[in-house]
């Protein structure tokens, strides 16, 4: 049977048109070749070498806080490989550097009365569906600080005290977030954020977004304990717009200091 009657069968049989001659040759060759016209298999994911692992395992010895993309660079393989090394090779994990602050004795009170005003606040007043989370971060240009692009890997969690230097060039962002829409990010032109500035940023950018967006009168304003938002134009202002309907210093509703694990 020739390539031309193979095609003209196949068309009447299944009613849509047959093989290419090219592809009929293909499907001949691999058959004689190999006995089938199924499909090879792929080679399949690359095996890791335990040179490799080694490779890995020195380099984080040597330096937790190197990162994937990096030690990618450093032993000439692709990132996601990188990936599977230390978390299925060396069952490494990436803990975040996290900026804190020591609580005194007289916090541990203030702070849980104020959980007790928000458990009341969530059950009686539906916080939680109303509540704007915002806050502020600092990204420095030296890297040294920017916790969201810092893993340390290692068996347990760290101990790890990083310097950094001040005074370096820096960029001011603000973002907030409700439970259905993110405002922001705003990025402060000033390389320090005073509660003027902040003040023109609530006036110009969140307030306008606020009224389009028909939740200017039941949004609950949530903002953390930095010294702008504790300026007196701050807080005269957003008892205005938000009476009763903000959190933090000196808002009607208390905001304990030093809560760094209660901020969002």
């Amino acid at each position: 049977m020739t390539y031309e009657q193979v095609r003209t069968d196949f068309t009447r049989r299944f009613r849509k048109t047959g093989p290419t001659r090219l592809a009929m040759k293909t499907l001949v060759n691999k058959f004689q070749r190999t006995g089938s016209v199924a499909d090879d298999k792929g080679p399949g994911r690359p095996v890791i070498m335990p040179d490799t692992v080694q490779s890995a395992q020195d380099v984080i010895t040597r330096s937790p806080s190197t990162s994937t993309r990096r030690l990618s660079r450093e032993l000439g393989i692709p990132q996601t490989t990188v990936w599977r090394v230390l978390r299925y090779k060396l069952h490494k994990s990436a803990y975040y550097i996290q900026v804190i602050r020591k609580l005194e004795v007289e916090d541990y009170a203030v702070r849980q009365a104020m959980c007790h005003d928000l458990l009341q606040a969530v059950e009686n007043d539906n916080l939680m569906q109303n509540v704007l989370f915002s806050d502020e971060a600092t990204f420095h240009t030296c890297g040294h600080v920017n916790r969201h692009n810092c893993r340390i890997w290692t068996d347990e969690q760290p101990s790890v005290l990083q310097e950094w230097q001040q005074d370096k060039a820096k960029v001011n962002v603000w973002l907030g977030i409700t439970r259905s829409t993110v405002y922001g990010p705003f990025f402060f032109t000033e390389q320090t954020v005073t509660g003027t500035t902040y003040l023109d940023m609530l006036k110009q950018f969140l307030e306008p977004q606020l009224i389009s967006d028909g939740i200017m009168d039941t949004v609950v304003f949530q903002e953390g304990g930095a010294p702008p938002h504790f300026a007196l134009v701050v807080r005269d202002y957003l008892n205005q717009p938000f009476p009763g309907r903000w959190v933090g210093c000196a808002s009607p509703q208390m905001w304990a200091p030093c809560s760094p694990d209660l901020n969002p």
